[in-house]
């Protein structure tokens, strides 16, 4: 395998804005902000909710601008903190840069692939919300294949980009009622 000599902390900013899965909603809905941070964020231009697990901002962020941050060096708290396992497995030498920018690009294929089925105006953060009801029985063909193409994507992202207390497949087959498996 031919790898790059960047170093981990050049490697890992490369990453980051190759990637920007954490900040475009393909990861998550929200970003878990606590009160003490919420007038900064708010500040940001982010809209703060409160939700029945705490205040939020949503995704996809309102500060991304293509694959970079807009208010980078005063990005939320909860921002910096976020280690995406990829990224945490570059850092410790599991993975090669190589490897880690095609596992990026394979998410975004992913991601194109089931953006094909997302609704008019829908974005992955709300395609994920529709997939996480489950397929209807006697739903027509465009719509499994739409469940299809989300479930695998979100099985790679769990795989690959969310921390195991974060990850979706197993949780969204607890919330159709569908036996979870792995």
């Amino acid at each position: 395998m031919v790898e790059s000599s960047l170093s981990p902390p050049d490697g890992a900013a490369l990453l980051c804005t190759d990637c920007a899965l954490c900040c475009s909603g393909a990861l998550f809905d929200t970003v878990p902000v606590t009160e003490a941070e919420s007038r900064a964020v708010a500040a940001l231009g982010l809209e703060v909710v409160r939700r029945e697990t705490g205040l939020v901002f949503r995704q996809p962020c309102a500060m991304l601008r293509g694959q970079l941050c807009s208010v980078y060096e005063g990005r939320p708290p909860a921002c910096r903190r976020f280690r995406c396992t990829l990224l945490e497995r570059y850092e410790e030498g599991a993975v090669g840069l190589d490897e880690a920018k095609g596992t990026i690009a394979k998410a975004k294929m992913l991601i194109g692939q089931a953006g094909a089925f997302f609704a008019a105006g829908e974005n992955a953060a709300g395609a994920r919300e529709r997939w996480k009801r489950g397929l209807a029985p006697g739903a027509p063909p465009e719509a499994a294949r739409f469940h299809l193409l989300m479930t695998a994507l979100n099985r790679f992202l769990d795989r690959h980009f969310r921390p195991d207390a974060q990850r979706q497949v197993v949780s969204a087959a607890k919330d159709a009622a569908l036996p979870a498996r792995r």
